[in-house]
């Protein structure tokens, strides 16, 4: 089940750039540090984890970061963390995976990803999106941040995870349509920040994921990556979006919708269910819970 997806990613991204004559340079593997502790890794279930010992994990953080690195441009992500590069701890949790330590507001910069136990025991490691989370600490808007993080996930990461669990996301996005004039991006709203927390955390959370990802996910595949994360770190999207896609929030949003009302790979609810089915039966997981 294991493959390695993100040396792949770095050799396709060397292949396409040097017809081009431009590569970006790679983030130096010698400035990151991966750990975790005996007593975490030996605190789970193995038999469906997917990784046969604890630096083949290690190892896999490693190769994730220097894949984002490359494929955004972002070399020197780990001065965020000092002078001597970033020491990532790895450690699980009983509650939602996430990030410690990665943003301007903590007092100290010790980042660490939390990742939750029973995903982990079941081959369901969000390790590239928890990851990218803490390589790019600075972002404009929530639904950007989520939606990069889990379109790493997807790219670079080496198993499924949530939201969309490696499935087509504007497939899954076309099934909240008839519900979208809601807007959960909530991008234009004067209280975003509050907005979007809200949503994320509330009983909207995987709409509110998925839509965050599939909006992400046009801007990328429609203006590239370059200006999207010029976009993703401008401080204030409503403001420089239109400098950056010569477009406004309102248009780029109604641009997604419209882009999704003319998908032309829509699947059903049951057909993205009998998908998750097949997914779960082949890590093992015992409960199915449709999206």
């Amino acid at each position: 089940m294991r493959t390695v997806k993100s040396g792949v990613a770095v050799l396709s991204l060397a292949v396409l750039l040097a017809s081009c004559g431009t590569l970006p340079a790679l983030a130096d593997s010698a400035n990151i540090g991966v750990m975790m502790a005996d007593m975490d890794w030996n605190g789970i279930d193995h038999t469906h984890c997917g990784f046969s010992s604890k630096q083949q994990l290690l190892d896999d953080v490693t190769g994730c970061a220097v894949t984002i690195a490359a494929l955004t441009g972002r070399k020197d992500w780990t001065a965020f963390y000092g002078t001597g590069g970033a020491t990532i701890e790895i450690r699980f949790t009983n509650s939602s995976s996430h990030v410690e330590g990665g943003y301007q507001s903590y007092l100290r910069k010790i980042p660490r990803i939390y990742i939750n136990r029973t995903m982990a025991e079941y081959d369901f490691w969000p390790l590239a999106h928890e990851l990218t989370h803490l390589m790019f600490p600075e972002y404009s808007c929530l639904t950007l941040r989520e939606g990069l993080a889990c379109y790493m996930q997807d790219e670079v990461g080496q198993t499924p995870a949530v939201f969309n669990y490696g499935l087509d996301v504007h497939a899954i996005a076309c099934l909240y349509f008839d519900s979208l004039d809601t807007d959960p991006l909530v991008l234009t709203a004067p209280d975003a920040s509050d907005a979007q927390a809200g949503l994320a955390a509330g009983d909207d959370r995987v709409r509110f994921y998925v839509c965050s990802y599939s909006f992400s996910r046009y801007l990328i595949e429609t203006y590239g990556l370059g200006l999207f994360m010029q976009a993703y770190e401008c401080g204030n999207f409503i403001k420089a979006g239109p400098l950056i896609f010569n477009r406004t929030a309102e248009g780029l949003v109604a641009d997604w919708k419209q882009f999704l009302s003319e998908y032309p790979a829509k699947q059903s609810q049951e057909q993205i269910d009998q998908s998750l089915q097949e997914l779960w039966n082949s890590h093992g997981y015992p409960e199915f819970s449709s999206l």
